[in-house]
């Protein structure tokens, strides 16, 4: 069965996309910044899951075996602080890439 109104099908392709509406040739910032962002947020969430066991198991609610409170702990910690790290190399990344196709030499200034 085809779609009556083909722009309600173009309005709704649009609203979804990673790329602005104006300008096809330059994707938009999500899809710079999604993989770190969703290493930390997966980070965070077994960092709390790694808190919630430790608080249940003090609190004599749930046994849980001895490496797995400090197997989330250091795990969410370490994808948090892999999110914080790659969000500062991807914006050089951006500014140099940006400099790079304004003409600017790689090193800076031009020689």
């Amino acid at each position: 069965m085809a779609f009556r109104d083909a722009s309600l099908l173009d309005e709704s392709a649009e609203s979804w996309s990673c790329l602005p509406s104006g300008d096809a040739s330059e994707p938009s910032r999500w899809a710079y910044f999604h993989k770190p962002i969703i290493a930390m947020v997966m980070g965070v969430l077994m960092w709390a899951a790694g808190g919630v066991v430790l608080l249940l198991h003090g609190a004599g609610v749930r046994e849980a075996p001895r490496a797995v409170v400090p197997a989330c702990l250091s795990a969410g910690g370490v994808f948090v602080v892999l999110g914080l790290v790659w969000i500062p190399i991807l914006r050089q990344k951006l500014t140099r890439r940006a400099s790079w196709h304004e003409g600017s030499s790689l090193y800076g200034s031009e020689r």
